[in-house]
């Protein structure tokens, strides 16, 4: 008998899992804007501090391990099956998204607690790392 394959990643469901990452990203960062417009947020100025502090230290750290990931993965090219290259390398790129998303997380978690313009620059740079590496970036067109 036969072993079937499971079916995988695929370069449309790249899409649709990309889309969803932005989308929790605008929708986390809007969610919990909300909620400190309409709540009194007051929380120790050292714990606030240490927060931000440690959400810009992340995008640092993020975006220099993401553009390492980035080198390690090999492009699809224009002749390649695009569904076969994402079944094999679309756990390391997915990686790179969630790494970008829960830089943005944490960076929306400052926000509310600081309320600073810092946190909310971690979550505009977290969200244009994550546009960047977009599903069409991994490809080569001829």
């Amino acid at each position: 008998m036969e072993q079937q394959k499971a079916p995988g990643l695929n370069a449309q469901n790249a899409r649709i899992v990309h889309s969803a990452m932005l989308a929790s990203i605008v929708a986390i960062s809007l969610g919990l804007g909300v909620a400190r417009s309409v709540t009194e947020v007051d929380f120790d100025g050292l714990v606030a501090q240490a927060v931000q502090i440690f959400a810009l230290v992340q995008l640092v750290v993020v975006g220099v391990l993401v553009q390492k990931l980035k080198m390690a993965i090999p492009l699809c090219s224009a002749e390649g099956d695009a569904n076969e290259w994402w079944r094999a390398n679309g756990a390391r790129v997915m990686v790179t998204w969630a790494l970008s998303e829960g830089t943005a997380t944490l960076g929306a978690v400052a926000w509310l607690l600081t309320g600073e313009w810092a946190a909310l620059f971690v979550i505009g740079a977290a969200l244009v790392l994550l546009l960047r590496l977009g599903p069409n970036s991994w490809h080569v067109y001829s």
